[in-house]
């Protein structure tokens, strides 16, 4: 793979005192290395976004599942007390 990162040589009076590689370019075993940490970041957000997703629906389901219940208690709750004021 031929790929070369250019970056600035600019420093920062905090930063280091020489450039951590003069030539300018990343190049060899370091691209490698870069593209795979990129690739695997960028597999690990797909990953990471699905399960969201899946878990807003999860949310979504189970909001819904208790508003449903929650309605049929008020009811059978208002039917036992309506029953018990005429008997």
């Amino acid at each position: 793979m031929a790929v070369s990162l250019h970056y600035s040589l600019q420093m920062q009076s905090f930063s280091h005192c020489e450039p951590i590689n003069n030539s300018g370019e990343f190049s060899g075993p370091d691209v490698v290395l870069l593209a795979d940490a990129f690739s695997e970041f960028i597999s690990a957000s797909g990953r990471l976004e699905a399960s969201y997703e899946k878990l807003q629906l999860d949310v979504m389901y189970l909001s819904q599942e208790l508003a449903d219940r929650n309605s049929a208690l008020k009811f059978s709750l208002g039917n036992l007390c309506t029953g018990m004021r005429f008997s």
